[in-house]
């Protein structure tokens, strides 16, 4: 334990530490890296600032446009503007670098997955998996059994491929030490140029773009069931149905009835979903259907040995 004076002179150490006008980081506008000091009982993390351009406010959230949208978009463009101070901290900026393209890649492989899932009124996945090689094969499984292979280049698929093979589970370019406490890199100094990367994803970024043109209205795989209000309803529903509690334990249709007309599901603009209770009808041995048809939309679901094994849109 530290005495009292101890305390007092590390205390007056720490305010002097504190007491720079500027964060030491070069290659940008010496502006943006000004400490503005600010009352504490008036401030605001999150907050508008007239004090600064409205050029700078953020809405989180894209009006009439698939959410996943801000986030792949977002991820991708913090690493592609990254490239400029690369140039002088290029061993600080290969982390954050890496990890934003890696996530993007799985961000655009699980929107796909889903897409083409709705898009073909197959199961829906309800896999929580980091693992891009895993989500690859999947997408490529999709895709080439209906002849349509040739959307994934063989690009595409080696830089997947080697983003999984230099972090498998998406931690090795945020932590240290993975779950076990073992370093996440052997740092063996193997070099690669983050310019050449630079431009590599440029290229993915503008093939995976190519395959959006086709989902956009009028397009080739236009479906009403991706537009915003539908896809949060979907993903809704896939979570409730696939959760634990709800899943398993399905010994009769009536149980299964009881749990489909607990779901709700509120939209932006206050309408409410429900199943309605006489759409409700068993198909087959293991499939159920439910609908809503002031909604347009009805869901086939798959029970197998007394549980929920996925849903699709009919």
């Amino acid at each position: 334990m530290f005495k009292p004076e101890e305390i007092s002179k590390i205390k007056a150490a720490f305010i002097d530490l504190k007491t720079p006008v500027n964060i030491s980081f070069p290659y940008i506008d010496e502006q943006l890296n000004e400490i503005r000091k600010t009352n504490d009982n008036k401030f605001e993390t999150f907050s508008t600032d007239n004090d600064f351009s409205y050029h700078y406010n953020a809405v989180i959230g894209w009006e009439g446009q698939s959410y996943q949208y801000g986030y792949k978009e977002g991820f991708f463009k913090i690493a592609h503007m990254a490239i400029v101070p690369s140039a002088h901290q290029s061993d600080i900026m290969v982390y954050p670098i890496i990890f934003n393209y890696r996530h993007y890649l799985e961000l655009v492989l699980k929107e796909n997955l889903f897409r083409f899932q709705i898009l073909f009124r197959l199961p829906i996945s309800n896999k929580v998996d980091h693992k891009l090689d895993t989500l690859l094969e999947e997408l490529i499984g999709i895709l080439e059994s209906r002849n349509l292979g040739f959307l994934i280049s063989s690009k595409q698929k080696k830089v997947i491929q080697d983003f999984h093979n230099i972090d498998s589970k998406n931690d090795a370019f945020r932590y240290v030490y993975d779950i076990e406490g073992n370093l996440n890199h052997q740092y063996e100094h193997k070099m690669f140029n983050l310019l050449s990367l630079h431009y590599t994803m440029n290229e993915i970024y503008n093939d995976f773009n190519a395959i959006d043109y086709l989902f956009e209205y009028g397009s080739f795989f236009d479906d009403k069931y991706l537009n915003p209000e539908y896809e949060g309803l979907i993903v809704a529903l896939n979570s409730f149905f696939t959760k634990k509690t709800n899943r398993k334990g399905i010994n009769s249709p009536k149980k299964l009835l009881s749990i489909v007309l607990r779901f709700e599901h509120e939209f932006s603009n206050g309408e409410i979903f429900k199943f309605v209770e006489n759409t409700f009808a068993q198909v087959s041995e293991t499939e159920f259907e439910a609908g809503n048809k002031e909604f347009s939309l009805t869901i086939i679901i798959y029970v197998i040995d007394q549980k929920i094994n996925a849903i699709r849109i009919k």
